[in-house]
């Protein structure tokens, strides 16, 4: 697939002009604004610590990062007691666990497919409208997957602790898929939008700290249950993402302003000649 894609980044597109142009006119001072002479170990250096730097510099980048990681950790959290729920409480072999599955799963197809759908048909919109397409106008969707998750994770603890048939917790599974998938696709388009040329940086970032919050949160649900059992465990964790169901609610009101804060570019509109 990479091979037949078609190269969108800008960066390297005007290096490829450039390059052409200096081949064509035999001029080899013709550079893209983006060029610089440099050595390998300094571009390499620049080039591992930006995502760090942005990270450390941006709210909205900060902000999105957590959200998105506690969201994907309790997803996680949720994975990996799956399997022996249904194997301790509703007599499913090892085998036949898997089948838990398929609620999850599911949920992130359907997620991933009806918020692209529902994403480029509001964005389709926005852009008709006059004004400057913001990035925050990638964000509407957030509120309701945060809403969803929730309400997947007390339905699926709840369900499981009071032996509920089995279609009721793989229903909250389903939930959660849907909630984390709408939520991955809103913040990392709005992440992308945000900061233009450096949205790989950012991007890269992000998924640093979601993977390790993933990685290690999990070692923390059984203990949690074992202490408040599956029902308040559940709860806990669905009031953490309800709290944090105001982000969404900022960024959309304050992001066009943190963005402005900054030295250094957010987005294509700004200037990208600088650097984090």
């Amino acid at each position: 697939m990479l091979i037949i894609y078609r190269e969108t980044y800008k960066v390297i597109i005007l290096k490829r002009k450039a390059k052409k142009l200096r081949r064509e006119t035999d001029k080899p001072e013709l550079q893209s604004r983006y060029e610089r002479d440099e050595t390998l170990s300094h571009k390499l250096f620049r080039t591992s610590v930006r995502p760090l730097t942005l990270l450390v510099r941006s709210t909205i980048l900060l902000l999105s990062t957590i959200y998105l990681s506690i969201v994907c950790g309790y997803t996680y959290i949720t994975m990996t007691t799956i399997a022996p729920v249904f194997q301790e409480l509703y007599g499913f072999s090892e085998e036949a666990s898997g089948l838990a599955f398929l609620g999850l799963c599911l949920g992130l197809g359907f997620g991933a497919l009806l918020c692209s759908f529902l994403l480029d048909r509001y964005t389709q919109r926005a852009k008709t409208r006059p004004g400057v397409f913001a990035p925050e106008q990638r964000l509407p969707l957030l509120l309701p997957a945060c809403l969803l998750m929730s309400a997947g994770l007390l339905l699926f603890r709840w369900a499981v602790q009071y032996h509920i048939q089995l279609v009721v917790p793989i229903l909250g599974t389903a939930l959660v898929g849907l909630g984390l998938a709408a939520t991955s696709i809103s913040l990392q388009t709005y992440i992308v939008d945000s900061f233009g040329i450096y949205a790989v940086s950012a991007i890269s970032a992000t998924m640093v700290v979601r993977n390790t919050t993933a990685a290690f949160l999990p070692r923390a649900g059984p203990p949690l249950f074992d202490a408040l059992g599956y029902h308040w465990g559940g709860t806990l964790l669905g009031c953490v993402v309800l709290v944090l169901s105001h982000l969404p609610l900022f960024l959309i009101k304050y992001g066009e302003r943190l963005r402005a804060r900054r030295g250094f570019q957010y987005g294509d509109h700004a200037r990208e000649t600088e650097d984090p």
